[in-house]
Formats: structure tokens, C-alpha cells, sequence
């Protein structure tokens, strides 16, 4: 096909296409990207394609590279092609009756194509779902997490300890420098509001403390509950009197992952029947045992807030509570 466009040496120049032969999967921009071209341009050598009607055994049209006719032939190397397509130089008449023949579709090969895609979606989706409920019973295990839940509150307590330690810190100077005379009772009133700030903060310390314990327990509790309405055809298998084996009970763990009923009802499963489960797979049983942990970090909570927070050398402390030092 020639262009009337010249370079600044006014050779003709040649309009290079390549032919695609497609399978029913491919969106337009992606076969832009990969030809090095514009859905737009695929659009306007195809006579105004519908991008939505790209059905399996359809023909189109690829725009290439202008070349000089005087130092290309006018093909395209197969192997800067990802599609691997059937490629050739093109004929201007050819060019000029694909244009009217590739709005012609076969009605059957269409639906054929929309239900492929249908599917691909379809599943697309499902595999995008499972995901996402794979990294919500991920982030339920570690919420449950006993390590973790001390952890939360051994941080709570040491930031209002540092918090509460630069108060007294200040309080202590103040104090230091009125008895030295450096400073004068004009500062009994801030001496009285670091107290006061002090014994806010050690409060504060205990509330935050126990909210943490109360919300742990809370989820453990909400764990341990079965919901009947999330529970699904598997729930039956386990319950026939079936001999299930451990790549039967993977599958439905992945099938219902982010259930936490069913986590549980075919962790249950694999306990009493001696069933070891791979580690990403376990979900642990034994929630009364960790509720009652808990009151022992309620204690801690109470005693270290109650008298050791503001006492001498507290960090210390708390960390002999949590079996750090």
C-alpha cells in the first residue's frame, strides 16, 4: 500500500501490515502493544473493528513500520512477535477488501467466544476471591495469634512507660532545682500538673491494657462459634461416616478457605481421625485454654500499672513480667 507521505529524501515509502489470525482470547490493546502500534490504528486499517467482537478464527489487519521501498522488502521478523501470527506484505486491494470483509462474523463462533471469555472471567474472579479470603483467615490466625496478642500489650505498656518516665523525669528536675533554690515555688503548680499528667497517663495505661485483653478474647470467642449458615457441602462429607483422606480435607480447606466454620469443622476432622494437616493449614482447636492464658496478662496488666509503672526502674520490670530480661 503506498503512502503519499515522503521522508526529507522524498522516497516512497511502503505501509507494512501483518495479518493475525486470532483465537478468541486476545484483547486489542494487548496485540497493540505487542506489534508496537495503537488499538486505533488497528481499528482504522480494519474499515472501524469492534474491539468487543474478536472471535476465534477472525482475521485482522496489524499496521508495521513505513520502509523505504527502496531498502525493504517490507516483512516482519516472526521473532519480535509474541503471537507468533501469520504475517506477509499485504496488497493494497487486499488491504482495501479486508476492510470490508472483517465486519462479516459468524453468529456461531461469536457466542463461542463471549461464552469463552464469560468463563475466563468467571474464574478469574473466583481464583481473585479465593485469594482474598486465603488473606482474610491469614490475618484472623494472626489476630488469634498468642504471640502476637502479648506482643500487642507488652508495646502498649512500654509506651505509656517511656511516656510516663519523661514526666517524672521533669517532675524530678523541678523538684531538684526548687530544694537547690534555683528555682522558686512559682513552679509548685507545674510540679502538681506533671503529677496530675502522671497519674492520667498510668490510668490510661491500664485502660488500654485491658482493652487489648477484652478485644482478644472477644475474637477467640467469636472464633470458637460455628455459623450454621456458612457451612457447605462439605460439612456433609464430614459428617457421612466417610473415610477422608488428607488431600481430601486440603482440598476442601482450600475450597472453603476463609470460612472459619468450616476451617474448624474439618480441622476438628483431621484431629479425630489422626489426620496431620500441612502447618498453613491448621486451625487451632483449643480457644479455652488461650482464653484462660488471658487472665494471666489481665493480672499483668493490673499489678505492673497498680505500682511498678511509676516505681524505680520500671522498663526492667516489665520486661522480667514478660520474660525478656
Amino acid at each position: 500500500m503506498k503512502n503519499n507521505n515522503t521522508n526529507t529524501s522524498n522516497t516512497n515509502r511502503i505501509q507494512v501490515a501483518t495479518q493475525v489470525t486470532l483465537d478468541g482470547t486476545e484483547f486489542l490493546g494487548t496485540i497493540a502493544r505487542q506489534f508496537g502500534t495503537t488499538t486505533e490504528a488497528i481499528e482504522k486499517m480494519n474499515g472501524g473493528l469492534d474491539t468487543t467482537e474478536l472471535y476465534r478464527g477472525r482475521t485482522i489487519l496489524v499496521p508495521g513500520q513505513l520502509i523505504s521501498d527502496e531498502t525493504g522488502n517490507g516483512h516482519i521478523s516472526a521473532s519480535t512477535h509474541k503471537l507468533k501470527p501469520i504475517y506477509r506484505e499485504m496488497t493494497e486491494s487486499e488491504m482495501e477488501n479486508n476492510k470490508t470483509t472483517t465486519k462479516t462474523e459468524a453468529p456461531a463462533e461469536k457466542a463461542k467466544t463471549r461464552s469463552t471469555l464469560a468463563t475466563a472471567w468467571t474464574n478469574w474472579n473466583e481464583r481473585n476471591k479465593t485469594a482474598d479470603l486465603k488473606r482474610e483467615l491469614e490475618k484472623t490466625r494472626r489476630e488469634l495469634d498468642t504471640n502476637n496478642f502479648v506482643n500487642r500489650v507488652y508495646v502498649s505498656l512500654k509506651d505509656a512507660t517511656d511516656e510516663i518516665s519523661r514526666l517524672k523525669a521533669e517532675r524530678e528536675s523541678i523538684v531538684a532545682r526548687q530544694k537547690s533554690g534555683e528555682l522558686g515555688h512559682a513552679y509548685d503548680k507545674e510540679v502538681t500538673n506533671l503529677g496530675v499528667e502522671i497519674s492520667k497517663r498510668t490510668k490510661q495505661a491500664e485502660t488500654d491494657g485491658f482493652k487489648l485483653v477484652d478485644e482478644y478474647v472477644e475474637a477467640l470467642r467469636a472464633a470458637q462459634t460455628l455459623n450454621p449458615a456458612h457451612m457447605t457441602a462439605d460439612a456433609q462429607f464430614l459428617q457421612m461416616g466417610i473415610s477422608l483422606t488428607k488431600e481430601d480435607l486440603v482440598a476442601m480447606l482450600e475450597r472453603n478457605a476463609g470460612n472459619q466454620t468450616m476451617q474448624r469443622l474439618i480441622n476438628d476432622y483431621a484431629s479425630k481421625n489422626n489426620i496431620e494437616l500441612p502447618g498453613e493449614y491448621r486451625y487451632d482447636l483449643d480457644m479455652k485454654a488461650r482464653i484462660e492464658s488471658t487472665e494471666a496478662v489481665r493480672t499483668i496488666v493490673e499489678v505492673y500499672c497498680g505500682r511498678w509503672i511509676v516505681g524505680k526502674d520500671p522498663l526492667n520490670m516489665l520486661n522480667r513480667f514478660f520474660g525478656l530480661s
